[in-house]
Formats: C-alpha cells, sequence, structure tokens
C-alpha cells in the first residue's frame, strides 16, 4: 500500500467554509472522491493531473453504491499517494465516514479524519438561527430524518430538551417532516413551538420557512423548498427574523461564472463576489490554455539572445553609433500572454535582470499592471489595439528586432474545466449541488469571455447573458454592426472597450462588480 486516504469535511456548501488543511491537502492531492452537496469552486483547488471521481447522491439516484466507493478508496490507495475524500459538512456527522474510516482499517489502509463544518450549526447560522442562546436555550440535539429504513426517524431524543427550552436539529428531514411534527406533538411539544426550515443552506439558493411546528408542513409546502433541508425546532427559531443576515449582502442569492485572463484576477474580482454574497465557478485563461510551447520557448530564446547582443551604455557614444542595433522589444497585448510568457520564461530558469536591456511595450493600463506584478515596469504604454488577437489566435505584430505576443499569442486554445461546463449546464455529467443556470456571466475582458466560450465547447446562443467588468464609467455603443448582431441573438450586453481593465483595489473591485451585475 503506498497511499494514504484523508477523510475531509468541505462543510456545507459555502467554499469558504472549508478548513485550511482540507485546501491544503485538495491542492497537493493525487485523486480526489467527492459528493454532490460540495461546492464546485473547491474543485479549482485540485491539481489538474489528479483523478477525479465523482459519487454524488440523490434521493433514489446513487452514481455508486457506498460498499463500492469504500473500495474504490482502497484501490485508489494502491497507485495514488494522497487521496481525498471530500464529503459535504463533517464526515463524522451523519457523513457515513465512520464506515468509510472502517472499511479503511479493515484493509490496512492509512487514513486521517479531516473535520468540517457540519450543516447543523452551519445551515442555522447563515439563516439568523443561534442554536443556543443565554436565557432561550441552553443545549441542542442533532437527530438525522433519514432512517435507510422503512420506519420514521427517532426524534424522542430531543423531545426533553425542547420541554426544558433547547432546540432540535433535524438533518435530512424533508421526506418525512409530516412524520416528523406529528411525533413531536404526540409527544406534548406544543403546537405554537417555533420552528423553521433551511433548504439549499450557505447556498445561493438558500431558502428559509419561519413557522411554528403546527404550521411547518404547509408553509414548506408551499414554498415549494427541496433537499437538502435542515429543520430547527425551539424558542430561538423565533429569532431568525431578527439576526437574518445572509440575505443582506448585495449579491447574495445570485449565481455566476466568472471568467478571467488570470490567476490574480480570479483571486481579486474572486474575493470581492465572495465579500458580495455571490456564489460562482471560475475560468481562468491563463489556467486553462493549451499552450504553446514551441512558440513560447522560440521567443523566450530570441529575446535573451537578442539582449545579450544589445551593445552596453557604458560604451563611448560613438562606439554605440558604429554598431547601433534596434533594441530587442517584447510587447504585451494582454494579461494572458504577460502571465503564460513569464511562467515559462522562469521554469527555463532564467533572470529577470536579462530583460534589462530588453524594451517592454504594453498594450494598456491593464497589461502594464500585470507586468507590474512580475516587476516589470513597461518603457511604453499604447493604446494601439492592433493586433490583439482573439481567443485561440496568435497573431503577432512585426518587430524589427523583438518578439511580439497578440492576446493569446501563446494560447493554442482552451479546455474544461468540466464542473464550469456543468455548472453552465451545457453537458450532461457529474456536477455538484447547484439546482439552478447562472444568472449571467462575469467576464473581465473580450479575450476571457471568447477563451470560456472555448473552452467549454458552446456558442454564443447556449450561454446566459454576459457581463463585463469595466471601470472606464458607462457602456459605451457596440464594437461593430457584427457584434450587435451576436449580441441581440445571444442577450449579452458589453462595451465597445474589449480591454476592459480590473481595479486592483479591493474597495474599487467591489465597486465596479456591485455597479455592473446589479444594474437593470
Amino acid at each position: 500500500m503506498t497511499g494514504r486516504v484523508y477523510l475531509v469535511g468541505a462543510g456545507p456548501g459555502d467554499v469558504g467554509l472549508i478548513s485550511v488543511r482540507g485546501r491544503r491537502l485538495l491542492e497537493s492531492a493525487d485523486a480526489v472522491v467527492y459528493d454532490r452537496l460540495i461546492s464546485p469552486r473547491l474543485l479549482d483547488f485540485i491539481p489538474r493531473h489528479a483523478k477525479r471521481v465523482y459519487v454524488g447522491k440523490t434521493a433514489g439516484r446513487h452514481a455508486m453504491r457506498q460498499v463500492e466507493i469504500q473500495q474504490l478508496l482502497v484501490d485508489l490507495a494502491e497507485t495514488h499517494p494522497v487521496v481525498v475524500r471530500l464529503k459535504g459538512g463533517d464526515p463524522f456527522v451523519f457523513g457515513r465516514g465512520g464506515e468509510e474510516a472502517m472499511w479503511l482499517r479493515d484493509h490496512g489502509v492509512p487514513f486521517e479524519v479531516v473535520p468540517g463544518v457540519t450543516s447543523a450549526v452551519a445551515v442555522p447560522a447563515y439563516a439568523g438561527i443561534p442554536l443556543t442562546h443565554r436565557g432561550v436555550s441552553d443545549g441542542f440535539t442533532v437527530v438525522t430524518g433519514q432512517t435507510g429504513e422503512l420506519r420514521r426517524p427517532d426524534v424522542t431524543t430531543g423531545v426533553d430538551l425542547l420541554r426544558r427550552g433547547g432546540t432540535l436539529v433535524v438533518l435530512m428531514g424533508l421526506a418525512q417532516l409530516a412524520g416528523i411534527c406529528d411525533t413531536l406533538r404526540s409527544r406534548g411539544i406544543a403546537a405554537d413551538t417555533p420552528a423553521a426550515a433551511i433548504a439549499s443552506g450557505t447556498r445561493a439558493g438558500q431558502q428559509v420557512v419561519q413557522a411554528t411546528l403546527g404550521s411547518l408542513g404547509a408553509q414548506v409546502q408551499t414554498a415549494g423548498l427541496t433537499s437538502p433541508v435542515v429543520l430547527v425546532f425551539g424558542r430561538v427559531a423565533s429569532m431568525q427574523a431578527t439576526l437574518s443576515w445572509w440575505a443582506e449582502r448585495p449579491l447574495a442569492g445570485r449565481q455566476f461564472v466568472l471568467a478571467v485572463e488570470t490567476e490574480h484576477e480570479a483571486e481579486t474580482v474572486g474575493a470581492a463576489l465572495d465579500d458580495l454574497g455571490a456564489e460562482f465557478v471560475t475560468f481562468v485563461a491563463e489556467r486553462q490554455a493549451i499552450v504553446d510551447v514551441t512558440r513560447l520557448d522560440r521567443d523566450v530564446d530570441r529575446l535573451v539572445s537578442g539582449a545579450t547582443a544589445v551593445p552596453k551604455l557604458a560604451k563611448p557614444q560613438s562606439d554605440l553609433a558604429s554598431d547601433a542595433r534596434p533594441p530587442a522589444e517584447l510587447r504585451f497585448a494582454s494579461a494572458l500572454d504577460v502571465a503564460l510568457f513569464f511562467r515559462r520564461y522562469f521554469e527555463r530558469g532564467y533572470d529577470i535582470r536579462k530583460l534589462a536591456a530588453v524594451q517592454i511595450r504594453a498594450h494598456d493600463d491593464r497589461v502594464r499592471q500585470a507586468l507590474q506584478r512580475f516587476g516589470i515596469q513597461p518603457d511604453l504604454v499604447d493604446g494601439d489595439t492592433a493586433g490583439a488577437g482573439a481567443a485561440g489566435v496568435g497573431a503577432a505584430r512585426p518587430a524589427a528586432a523583438g518578439v511580439s505576443a497578440a492576446g493569446a499569442a501563446y494560447a493554442l486554445g482552451f479546455k474544461g474545466p468540466d464542473h464550469v461546463r456543468a455548472f453552465l449546464d451545457i453537458t450532461p455529467g457529474p456536477r455538484t449541488a447547484t439546482e439552478r443556470a447562472p444568472d449571467s456571466v462575469v467576464a473581465t475582458s473580450r479575450l476571457a469571455w471568447q477563451a470560456l466560450l472555448a473552452g467549454v465547447g458552446t456558442t454564443l446562443q447556449a450561454m446566459p447573458p454576459c457581463v463585463w467588468l469595466d471601470d472606464a464609467v458607462p457602456r459605451r455603443s457596440l464594437a461593430s454592426a457584427g457584434d450587435a448582431e451576436m449580441v441581440e441573438r445571444g442577450g449579452v450586453d458589453r462595451p465597445s472597450d474589449l480591454d476592459a481593465r480590473v481595479p486592483d483595489a479591493a474597495d474599487e473591485c467591489q465597486t465596479a462588480v456591485v455597479e455592473r451585475v446589479t444594474a437593470p
């Protein structure tokens, strides 16, 4: 046996609720076995080389039987050093993690458990319901509403606590809601006892029904709640209206696909969307690019050799005139090409000082910022749009003695990822608990948007509307009649400034996101 299995709790759905250790294990995993009730963004942390296996379950429909999942973990550990079993909530709280741990122990497979934030606590908290509160509730009981057998769930363990003013939490109890309420009332719990049902807690689709024990069933049916649902019984449930906070965030309940050029943009804009309460998956062109390594190596070699041959400024002026030649020049038309070029440049072992004699030009201020993140201040910044290639097109502007990079000069194309396709509902297959299509695509540039189209393998007509992040005040007229026709067919709104800049400052970025995403 070569591997170790990590039973990792992913939390109830909000990507920010996974532990630091859990994320670190995902980032170093060789194989990941994951459930339905996780945030699809967690899949972005998995290395591209890692094997991914979806084993999600819905009522009456299982991708894999439990015993098969357990054996799969054993099999993967034979060939993969780090196997992560990513489970919604906490592995040991109604997550069948104990069964998987026992199976691994019986088969001699080393394992570790990384606890997660259980939905029993997090989901009521996101709804504004504290499970304990001084003078109201001094304890809580958690039970399952799904016994796995043809009998009603046993909620009687929480009756005594409820009578004393405590709280009863029922997980996976939607299908048995009527029976649960009948049992509690038959055991003497008053019909006017506060109660609540929270569907899809911590996710964009979160819905909360606040009622009483006697009316909860009817109100849940009227609201049309669907699984997963957490039920809360007790006086603390009445505090929901006062302590509700989740719905107050500007983008709460909104779902997006975020299309960006670089990892830095993903981090910057993603942080803004997170803080604003949005749920989204990210398509990063830098991450999904099929890189033209041959062209990159050729350009790096030409640049380095050209820079080396540039005359030193220490020479007398007369000598410079006698052997003068155009300085080596490097032009960048996009943040994507900056990222791809320098990633390869440093992989080749070159030092940034080799570029000291190279003249570096940036297409615009956005590209200038991308260069500055590599410690480079460009010699020239111009607004010339000629040569800014579309996604997958490497058209380069001629330069007398240099290397020219177009918008996607170093990308042969773009591919995936599968969970973004599933989020968009473009293709059937493994998907996490996204109950509806996203509201729109949020793109930082035309290049990012075109890369997304190419990567997921779809057409404009199949995509939701696109919101463009452009901090250059009002949206301008469309670039061409052809673009206008595209927009009319696909419901896409975009400015003619196709290289929209994304502000670096978090507050500016949040302002830009709110203004554009919430605009009518």
